[in-house]
């Protein structure tokens, strides 16, 4: 890491983030871990402050506060920039696993039960390839994965996954 500042390559932007507090760097690095480590110079470097009022981020031009988890809020600024610019991209809200032959895409509206249904076919044993956020290049028919998953809110996910029953012993080592 350049500086020690982590940075990640989220939709094909190079994001660097300065000044995360030591003790957030862990869960900011797990949250956006599974997307490729910065190799290159950065597209996007935002800066972490703090002052009287709170943290804020800010990328020299725009300024946001940030709430608690703090390691949420920068997951979101970073993946909401990455969408914002991702030019080379659609980018569904679905779920999508990896079955014989392809890739099952789950399509719907907010709250019809894509990602409950994408995580139970993960626990069946199928491959997660994405169960939020679906990217799909321009002229391609095969999603990418988005290794962010388990939705963006960051309260859904551990209700979500304390009803999903544990994946097969078999299946979980393939």
């Amino acid at each position: 890491m350049k500086g020690g500042d982590p940075g990640w390559i989220v939709l094909g932007t190079a994001f660097r983030l300065h000044g995360v507090p030591e003790g957030v760097r862990r869960d900011v690095d797990a949250l956006l871990g599974g997307f490729p480590p910065l190799d290159r110079d950065a597209d996007v470097e935002l800066w972490i402050e703090g002052g009287d009022d709170g943290l804020a981020i800010h990328d020299g031009e725009t300024r946001w506060d940030l709430g608690e988890p703090l390691s949420s809020h920068l997951e979101y600024r970073v993946i909401n920039e990455a969408l914002r610019r991702a030019r080379d991209r659609w980018v569904l809200h679905a779920g999508a696993v990896a079955v014989p032959g392809g890739t099952c895409l789950l399509v719907g509206e907010s709250g019809a039960g894509k990602t409950n249904l994408t995580l139970w076919l993960w626990a069946s044993g199928l491959r997660l390839v994405t169960d939020d956020l679906c990217p799909l290049r321009h002229g391609a028919l095969t999603p990418e994965v988005f290794p962010r998953s388990l939705h963006m809110d960051c309260e859904y996910s551990p209700q979500l996954l304390a009803r999903i029953p544990p994946r097969p012993e078999e299946i979980g080592r393939a």
